[in-house]
């Protein structure tokens, strides 16, 4: 099962894997975002400087190798604006969970639906995943809305971290 490397979404947006020279722009994104995102993301406060994001690609890449993860740059404009991957990666099980972040001045564009239903397109069309899972905070309105928007189904509510989610799942059987 291979993960394609670059996936058009139209003619402003692309999202392609995370490299190390991504690792510059990767940390500045994140830290003129650092409000934004930390208030869902509890990771920001541990991304201090651009070896952390060059860490984070590096641990991506390798996680690639082994087939545990993968994280694609959110490309808008020929500018970084966000990430999207799989966290948990099975496929032997054929299954992931993605997960998602877009720059707050990105937000409110469709970037992100447009994104996760690419990724989820290639994922059903090109490998062997049959099941992908959404998880999100309620609170969190703009992101739960994603997977609504794509037809995914709430099948729970979990507590993860001292955190609740919904958690949303699609399968390739019911993917459009």
């Amino acid at each position: 099962m291979k993960i394609p490397q670059n996936l058009t979404i139209d003619a402003q947006t692309s999202l392609a894997l995370l490299k190390e020279e991504d690792a510059s722009s990767l940390f500045i994104l994140t830290d003129n975002n650092r409000d934004h995102l930390g208030q869902w993301l509890p990771w920001v406060e541990h991304v201090t400087k651009e070896e952390d994001s060059l860490k984070f690609i590096k641990d991506g890449l390798n996680d690639l190798k082994s087939r545990r993860a993968f994280h694609y740059g959110i490309w808008h404009n020929r500018q970084l604006v966000g990430v999207i991957g799989a966290h948990h990666w099975e496929p032997d099980n054929r299954f992931l969970e993605i997960g998602y972040w877009i720059c707050e001045e990105a937000q409110g564009k469709g970037i992100i639906s447009k994104a996760c239903r690419s990724l989820v397109d290639a994922l059903f069309k090109q490998t062997d995943t049959e099941t992908v899972l959404i998880c999100c905070e309620p609170e969190n309105k703009r992101s739960s809305a994603i997977p609504m928007k794509l037809g995914l189904k709430c099948i729970e509510r979990i507590r993860r971290d001292e955190k609740t989610f919904d958690v949303y799942q699609i399968g390739s059987t019911d993917w459009k």
